[in-house]
């Protein structure tokens, strides 16, 4: 149902992005959140207790990982395709992440503090892998690598 709901929006928000009702190759605004409403969630103390990597939406290929903390906040990290990049990440094939959480979109700019901050939490999480599956130990690796490198799919 998760997948689904996350599907949803991105596929409707899909559209508008196309017709040029909304800034270019993003989200639409009335979906959008500001950094500083996870600031204000204290998204910087959240501990990650486990991801799942959910698969591709039906919006021309977006990546989706769900993660879930300590205190069971929910929030999803979307790997966006290429419809979703600025002119600026297609020239420098650079990836975009955006992270949702509470139905908002929150771009995950690359030398940010919210890109730290993410990073920083999925370390933390995967040093704490104990008895966890290798299957586990790779999916948190990959995607701190993808997240690091600003690693595109294609």
């Amino acid at each position: 149902m998760r997948i689904f709901s996350i599907a949803l929006l991105l596929f409707t928000s899909l559209p508008t992005v196309l017709a040029g009702n909304d800034e270019p190759l993003a989200p639409p605004k009335r979906l959008r959140g500001e950094w500083s409403d996870l600031s204000k969630a204290k998204f910087n103390t959240w501990i990650i207790k486990s991801v799942s990597y959910d698969g591709k939406v039906a919006d021309g290929g977006s990546e989706v990982y769900s993660l879930t903390t300590a205190t069971h906040k929910r929030f999803d990290l979307v790997v966006a395709n290429r419809a979703y990049w600025s002119q600026e990440d297609i020239k420098l094939n650079r990836q975009v992440f955006y992270l949702i959480y509470d139905k908002r979109f929150y771009r995950v700019d690359i030398n940010s503090k919210g890109e730290s901050d993410l990073l920083a939490m999925l370390e933390v999480a995967r040093k704490k892998l104990t008895d966890k599956s290798a299957d586990e130990l790779t999916l948190y690796s990959g995607l701190i690598a993808r997240i690091r490198n600003r690693i595109s799919a294609k």
